[in-house]
């Protein structure tokens, strides 16, 4: 699920004034967040090691994976190649069965694709605007 109000709420213009002539639109209230600059142009998306992909146990909501279910909080939970499972022992009163469950896979860094034209769209609001 997309969270389709972080851009508006990302975004802010500094507008110019008499003594400063500049006009700037930046998501310091994100704190680098959204990736802006990779989202306009496209590249390459890293993280501290590899991407972790939630598998179908994971309840994915609007702001991502819950911090107590990400992998490196998930208890008794162990990676094997490039995936990580976790341990499971239903109560005995559904039967006491053990197992394991596939919580994510792990991924190399992956491209993403320029899919908001930040620099199209300034330039043709500044054309339009003089």
């Amino acid at each position: 699920m997309k969270r389709t109000n972080f851009l508006p709420w990302a975004l802010r213009i500094k507008f110019s004034n008499k003594r400063n002539r500049e006009i700037e639109i930046n998501d310091e209230r994100a704190g680098g967040r959204g990736n802006l600059e990779l989202r306009a142009d496209g590249g390459m998306k890293t993280e501290r090691g590899r991407v972790a992909v939630p598998g179908k146990y994971i309840r994915v909501n609007e702001r991502g994976v819950p911090r107590h279910l990400q992998p490196r909080n998930l208890p008794n939970s162990f990676r094997k190649g490039d995936t990580v499972y976790q341990r499971i022992r239903e109560p005995k009163k559904k039967g006491g069965r053990r197992g394991l469950r596939l919580t994510c896979s792990l991924k190399d860094p992956m491209r993403i694709k320029p899919d908001v034209p930040f620099h199209r769209d300034f330039e043709r609001a500044f054309k339009e605007e003089s």
